[in-house]
């Protein structure tokens, strides 16, 4: 006679599997990087990257910056949501913002932030 209880944990537990198995393909599919790779930044946690490149957008030019997530097997992926681009006519103002950011940094930033206005997480 059979046990329901146990073919049920036998289903969950195939059932578990397939959806392990089908967020793994979906994540290590691997995000084919389209463009050209202008800059690659490590970052502290040994499997992730900041990647910035050069894309093509519907004939025009787009600057994409991400964070990546490579496995042990060396496969690639944009995490999600942690993707931003940059269009053309965005670029100069983005920088300059970027350079004054840098120049805060520089002369101590803390002098510069209120303590309310510093975030608690950096996402």
């Amino acid at each position: 006679m059979s046990d329901p209880k146990r073919e049920l944990d036998e289903v969950r537990a195939k059932l578990a599997e397939l959806l392990q198995d089908q967020e793994l393909r979906r994540l290590t599919r691997g995000t084919q990087e389209q463009g050209r790779r202008i800059a690659t930044i490590p970052r502290p946690y040994g499997d992730e990257e900041v990647r910035i490149i050069l894309q093509n957008f519907k004939g025009n030019p787009v600057t994409q910056i991400g964070l990546w997530r490579t496995d042990e097997a060396g496969r690639s992926w944009i995490k999600k949501d942690r993707q931003y681009w940059i269009r053309r006519s965005e670029l100069i103002p983005v920088i300059e913002g970027l350079m004054e950011v840098l120049q805060i940094l520089r002369d101590g930033w803390e002098s510069e932030v209120k303590p309310d206005e510093i975030a608690d997480e950096p996402w």
